[in-house]
């Protein structure tokens, strides 16, 4: 026994004792900023016509943390059918720094569409912002699948 500490005490005390830290998962929310997302497909207006044709089904808006290589964070709701345009979130987010992006994810075959390439990420952009108090952060970006 350590100075009033029994062993399992000390045990669970060990990881803060030496440093030791859990990461803790990326979660943003519990904010007032709202996002404002935009796209384009290929250079032209979101359509059910331009979706199909990159083979892009729906979007899914991601909040990345700031730097590269991070986590990201999503809810259900942030996946929305391609030729929609647009998607505005509920201000929930913190103010801070995060890479906002957008990612076109495969038509689905019951879609009727006939896409080649199986991955599920057909294309992706994604925009760093700065997320102020009580915002809006927009973003406008082009999803164009690599040739």
């Amino acid at each position: 026994m350590v100075a009033g500490l029994s062993l399992v005490s000390a045990t669970l005390a060990a990881p803060a004792l030496f440093g030791c830290t859990i990461p803790e998962k990326f979660d943003p929310s519990g904010g007032d900023v709202a996002v404002n997302a935009s796209w384009t497909v290929n250079g032209g207006a979101a359509a059910a016509e331009s979706c199909a044709d990159a083979c892009i089904g729906s979007v899914e808006l991601r909040v990345w943390e700031e730097y590269e290589g991070g986590e990201h964070y999503t809810q259900d709701g942030w996946r929305v059918d391609c030729a929609t345009g647009s998607l505005v979130t509920q201000p929930l987010l913190v103010p801070d720094t995060y890479r906002i992006g957008l990612y076109g994810l495969r038509a689905l075959p019951d879609m009727g569409v006939a896409c080649e390439d199986s991955a599920a990420v057909r294309a992706a952009g994604i925009q760093e912002v700065t997320a102020e108090a009580a915002g809006t952060v927009s973003v406008m970006l082009d999803l164009s699948p690599a040739e």
